[in-house]
């Protein structure tokens, strides 16, 4: 890591660079708003300047489908995406890259260790055959889905996990308006604890607690719960709605 809560600058990153260095890791955010962060194309002209590559992490990235890709095309030398976010396995993900990196990375896989003996790292870690034939379906699948329909019912659903909260006490719902990566829209959940008589991270609990238990969270530093479409079944919203209703009723 390089930089402070203040912002990361160019010199940051080349005192960072030393002879222990093997690459540099971009972690993406879309869009890219924040101005103190060290932009992509810096990075990868200072860590090219070093003859490092630059690994970008974008694993949520996978809507617009423009974003695969548009990070090597920006000069990176691979970037990886999260497989499970398009339904494959928790395990697995996509490297794209150069034809050099992608080169280099093949060698630490299933098929380098058992096809060219070659002992990379991480071998309880390799993602086997069954796996990568979830890949290349749930990438299909992704690639020729009616994503304007996928985007319309994520939408109404999380608008009826709204109209179940609208006359709540204590809670205020509104729709986050995201088409973004793998978790578009959702309800960003405010809540007057003073009203309520809790705070929001016993709320949190005492969903956790209750039958079926429904896990949120709320991160340090925020003063609400997002809710998600994602990893919800159809219907399943509006249980999680009315439970955070009767917990105000």
């Amino acid at each position: 890591e390089f930089g402070s809560d203040e912002g990361t600058t160019p010199q940051d990153l080349e005192k960072a660079i030393n002879e222990n260095t093997a690459a540099v890791h971009f972690y993406m955010v879309e869009p890219e708003d924040d101005p103190n962060a060290l932009t992509l194309e810096e990075t990868i002209r200072i860590a090219h300047q070093n003859e490092l590559p630059v690994l970008v992490d974008a694993a949520s990235l996978i809507y617009p489908l423009d974003l695969f890709g548009k990070y090597v095309k920006m000069g990176a030398d691979f970037q990886c995406i999260a497989a499970k976010y398009m339904g494959a396995s928790q395990s697995t993900g996509l490297a794209l890259g150069t034809e050099d990196m992608i080169r280099k990375i093949s060698k630490q896989s299933f098929v380098g260790y058992e096809g060219r003996r070659v002992r990379g790292i991480g071998r309880p870690h390799k993602v086997d055959r069954q796996e990568m034939v979830g890949v290349v379906a749930a990438v299909r699948n992704w690639m020729t889905i009616n994503h304007e329909e996928r985007l319309i019912e994520i939408e109404t659903r999380s608008q009826k996990v709204i109209d179940i909260l609208s006359n709540t006490p204590a809670v205020t719902s509104g729709m986050i308006n995201n088409i973004i990566g793998h978790q578009p829209f959702g309800v960003e959940l405010r809540i007057d604890e003073e009203k309520a008589g809790m705070t929001l991270q016993e709320i949190v609990d005492t969903l956790k607690e209750g039958d079926p238990p429904i896990w949120t969270r709320a991160r340090e530093g925020d003063d609400y719960i997002a809710i998600h479409m994602f990893g919800l079944k159809v219907g399943e919203e509006e249980l999680v709605a009315e439970r955070i209703r009767d917990l105000f009723s």
